[in-house]
C-alpha cells in the first residue's frame, strides 16, 4: 500500500495507567507508539494501519493492508493482525456492524491481555473523505533495533475490478486507475487519482480524490453526461449510472426505458450497485433497498441487514451475518443456487456468481459458460465477476491480478495435427487442411459436420462459416458440412456441375471459378451475393454476405450487401487476388495492399510494405510480405495479431484465429486465447 500524505486529526486514546504499567513492568525499558486504524468510506471492510514511534512521521514505517480473514468460533468477530515497531496489533470488527471497531495490543511476543483490548473511536477523517481513522498510543517494550523506513511493507491493494465486454479497470488503495481491453476511448484513464470506478460497454465512470465525478467513452444512453455535485462512489449499469453524494444520498441518470423507474429512493446510503437495468444500495442500518426492471424479481430484496451487496445483470446477492450468501431473481443458469458456505464477500455477474470464500478461495457458480466459474485454485483477498460478460476477476493473496472466464473460443482449432500440408483455410472455429499426400484433414468445432471431410485427393481447399468445399485434381469441386439451425442452410453444398480452378466458402453461400474464367456463386442469395457478373476472372471469394473478384484485366468488382455496411464500393485499380469478409482486401499489381468496406468501416490502416497475398478474416486481416514475413492488423481481441514469427507461403485469417503456412509445410496457428478484457497486462499478474 502506497505511504499516504495525510492531514492527522489525531484523537489520541489513552488505555489505563495499569495497563501502561504493566506494559513497562515487563521488560523495563519502553517506548510509546501512536497507531492508527484506517477505514475505507463506503467499504467498511477495507482496513488498514499506519504505525510510529510517537512524535515520528506516519510514513517512517508506511501503512500496511490488514487481512480481516480472522473470525471467532461463534462468528460474531473478525480480526486481523499486524506486526510492527515491535508491537502487535489486533483489529476486531463487529460481524453484524462493520463501523464498531475494537483494537487489541501486545509487545511482540507477550501476551494480548498485557494491554488489554479498547473500543476505537474513528472519528477522523482525510481532508478527501476517502478515509475514516480513529488513532491510539501505546507503551510498548523498545525494540532491541529501531526499524527503518526500508523496512516499511508497500502492498498496495485492490479496491475494486470492473470488468464488461470492452474493457476492464482495477482500482487500488492508492488511488492508481489501470484499464485494459480493447482499444476504446473507455479504457483510456485521464490522469489522476481516484476513489471508486464503474466500468460498462464503452463507458466509464470514476470518482477522484477530489470528489469530482467524471465519465468517459461512448456515450451510450447519455451514461457519460455526468450530474453535477461531489460524491465518494459510482457503480455503472449499461443503461445508467448511480452515484452516492458527500451527503449519503443517491443519485442516478441514463436512458430512460419504458416501464423503468431509476430514480434512487430518499435516504443515506454507504454503498450502491447498479445492473443491467435495476439497482440495489444498503442503508447504514445494512437493509438493502433495490429499484429498477424487475423482471425477474431482481430487486425484491430480502428483510433484514446485511454486509454488503451486488447486482448481476437480471439477479442480485447479498452477504449476510456470519458469512452467508442469498441471491434473488434470475436463476435460469443456477446463478442463484448459493452453495454451502460461509463467505468473506460475494459478487454477482451476468449470468454467474463468484464468492471469495472464508479461507481466501474463490468459489464461482452458474453460468451457461463453463470456463466464467472455473475460479483458479489458491488464496484471493477480493473478486469481481463482471456483470456484463461473462468472466470474473481477482487480487491474489501475495499480490497481483488474475481474470478468467470470457466468451470461449479455443475448441482445438489451434492444434494442427502432425505432417507437411500443401493449402489450408481457417473456418470460424475450424481449420482444413490439404496433406501432402492430397488427402484432407479439418479439426477444431464444427459439430461433425465441417470437421468430417470427404475421402480422396484434392489440390485446394476452402473453409467457411458451416461449410467447407475443396478442388479435386479433375477439377471437380466437393462440399461438405452444414448448419445446425436447419434455417442456416440454404443450399451452399449444393455445387453446380462443372471443372472448376478454385472454390471459395462464405458464410452460408458458396463462389467457384470455372476453368473457363466464370464465376458461378451458390447458397444463400439474401443479399446478392450470388448474383456474380459476366466475364472472365482470375480470382474470386466469398465473403461474409458478399462476394469479390479479379478479372483478368486487374479490375475488382464486388457485389451482395455488407452484413450491415450497405453495398460494397468498387476501388479503381489494377490487383491480383482479393479477399472478402465483413470488409475487403485486394494486393495491388505493385504488392501494395489496400483494403476498404462500407461507408464508416474502414480496415484501410494497413502496415506499409510490399505482399505477395492477403487474407481477410472476422475482424483483422493478415498479409505475406514478399520476404516471407507475415503482418497482421485491425482486431486483436483474442490475440490473433499476435504472429508467431518465422517466413511464411500463405496466410489465413480466421474468427479467433490466424493460420500461416510455413515453406517446409509445417502449418502454425496463433490466437484463440481469452478475451483481451480477461487477459490482464502482464505488470499487473
Amino acid at each position: 500500500m502506497k505511504r499516504w500524505a495525510l492531514v492527522p486529526l489525531l484523537l489520541v486514546l489513552a488505555l489505563s495507567s495499569a495497563a501502561l504499567a504493566t506494559a513497562g513492568a515487563q521488560s523495563g525499558p519502553t517506548t510509546r507508539v501512536e497507531i492508527r486504524v484506517w477505514q475505507l468510506v463506503g467499504s467498511d471492510t477495507t482496513l488498514a494501519v499506519s504505525v510510529r514511534p510517537e512524535g515520528r512521521a506516519w510514513a517512517d514505517l508506511g501503512t500496511i493492508p490488514l487481512d480481516m480473514s480472522g473470525l471467532t468460533s461463534d462468528g460474531f468477530w473478525r480480526y486481523g493482525d499486524v506486526a510492527t515497531a515491535g508491537v502487535e496489533v489486533r483489529v476486531w470488527q463487529r460481524s453484524t456492524s462493520y463501523r464498531n471497531l475494537w483494537i487489541s495490543a501486545r509487545p511482540e511476543g507477550g501476551s494480548w491481555a498485557d494491554l488489554g483490548t479498547t473500543a476505537l473511536h474513528m472519528a477522523g477523517q482525510t481532508r478527501d473523505g476517502r478515509w475514516r481513522y480513529g488513532d491510539i498510543t501505546l507503551a510498548v517494550s523498545a525494540p532491541t533495533t529501531a526499524p527503518t523506513p526500508t523496512e516499511s511493507r508497500d502492498g498496495d491493494r485492490v479496491v475494486t475490478i470492473s470488468g464488461s465486454q470492452t474493457h476492464t479497470c482495477a482500482l487500488w488503495e492508492s488511488g492508481r486507475l489501470v484499464c485494459w481491453g480493447l482499444e476504446v476511448d473507455a479504457a483510456r484513464v485521464p490522469e489522476g487519482t481516484y476513489v471508486s470506478v464503474g466500468v460498462a460497454h464503452g463507458h466509464t465512470c470514476a470518482v477522484r480524490a477530489s470528489g469530482e465525478l467524471t465519465c468517459w467513452g461512448l456515450n451510450v444512453a447519455t451514461v457519460t453526461s455526468v450530474p453535477a455535485g461531489n460524491y465518494r462512489f459510482v457503480s455503472v449499469g449499461f443503461y445508467s449510472a448511480c452515484a452516492i453524494r458527500d451527503s449519503g444520498s443517491i443519485v442516478c441518470w441514463g436512458q430512460e426505458l419504458p416501464d423503468v423507474d431509476m430514480e434512487a429512493p430518499e435516504g443515506i446510503y454507504t454503498s450502491v450497485t447498479v445492473g443491467f437495468a435495476h439497482a440495489c444500495a444498503q442503508r447504514e442500518s445494512g437493509e438493502i433497498v433495490c429499484w429498477g426492471w424487475n423482471d425477474s424479481g431482481q430487486t425484491d430484496a430480502p428483510e433484514g441487514a446485511f454486509r454488503s451487496v451486488s447486482s448481476g445483470e437480471q439477479h442480485t446477492c447479498a452477504l449476510g451475518d456470519r458469512g452467508r450468501v442469498t441471491c434473488w431473481g434470475n436463476n435460469e443458469y443456477g446463478q442463484a443456487d448459493v452453495p454451502a458456505g460461509r463467505f468473506r464477500a460475494v459478487s454477482a455477474g451476468r449470468y454467474h456468481t463468484c464468492g471469495l470464500g472464508e479461507l481466501g478461495t474463490v468459489v464461482c457458480w452458474g453460468g451457461p459458460q463453463r470456463r466464467a466459474t472455473e475460479a483458479p485454485e489458491g488464496k484471493f483477498r477480493f473478486v469481481s465477476a463482471s456483470n456484463t460478460y461473462s468472466f470474473s476477476c481477482g487480487e491474489r493473496e501475495q499480490g497481483g491480478l488474475q481474470c478468467w472466464g470470457g466468451a470461449p473460443t479455443n475448441y482445438g482449432q489451434g492444434n494442427v495435427p502432425e505432417g507437411a500440408y500443401q493449402d489450408f483455410d481457417t473456418g470460424t472455429w475450424y481449420v482444413c487442411a490439404v496433406r501432402s499426400s492430397g488427402t484432407l484433414a479439418c479439426w477444431g468445432f464444427g459439430d461433425s459436420r465441417e470437421t468430417s471431410p470427404p475421402s480422396g485427393t484434392y489440390t485446394s481447399v476452402s473453409a467457411g462459416g458451416d461449410h467447407a468445399c475443396a478442388v479435386r485434381p479433375s477439377g471437380e469441386v466437393a462440399c461438405w458440412g452444414e448448419s445446425i439451425w436447419e434455417s442456416e442452410n440454404r443450399g451452399q453444398t449444393d455445387v453446380p456441375e462443372g471443372r472448376y480452378r478454385a472454390v471459395s466458402a462464405g458464410y452460408r453461400h458458396t463462389c467457384g471459378l470455372r476453368t473457363s474464367g466464370e464465376v458461378v456463386c451458390w447458397g444463400s442469395n439474401d443479399q446478392g451475393q450470388l448474383d456474380a457478373p459476366s466475364g472472365q476472372f482470375i480470382s474470386v471469394k466469398a465473403g461474409l454476405h458478399r462476394s469479390c473478384a479479379v478479372r483478368e484485366s486487374g479490375e475488382t468488382l464486388c457485389w451482395g450487401g455488407g452484413g450491415g455496411f450497405g453495398g460494397v464500393p468498387t476501388i479503381a485499380g489494377r490487383y491480383t487476388s482479393v479477399a472478402v469478409s465483413g470488409f475487403v482486401c485486394a494486393v495491388h499489381q505493385s504488392g501494395e495492399v489496400d483494403c476498404w468496406s462500407g461507408p464508416g468501416d474502414s480496415f484501410a490502416d494497413v502496415p506499409a510494405g510490399l505482399y505477395r497475398s492477403v487474407s481477410a478474416g472476422n475482424s483483422h486481416a493478415c498479409a505475406v510480405r514478399r520476404s516471407g514475413e507475415v503482418v497482421c492488423w485491425g482486431n486483436n481481441t483474442y490475440g490473433q495479431l499476435d504472429v508467431v514469427p518465422g517466413r511464411y507461403t500463405s496466410v489465413s485469417a480466421g474468427w479467433t484465429q490466424t493460420c500461416a503456412l510455413r515453406e517446409s509445410g509445417e502449418l502454425v496457428c496463433w490466437g484463440t486465447k481469452p478475451h483481451i478484457v480477461a487477459r490482464v497486462p502482464a505488470e499487473l499478474q
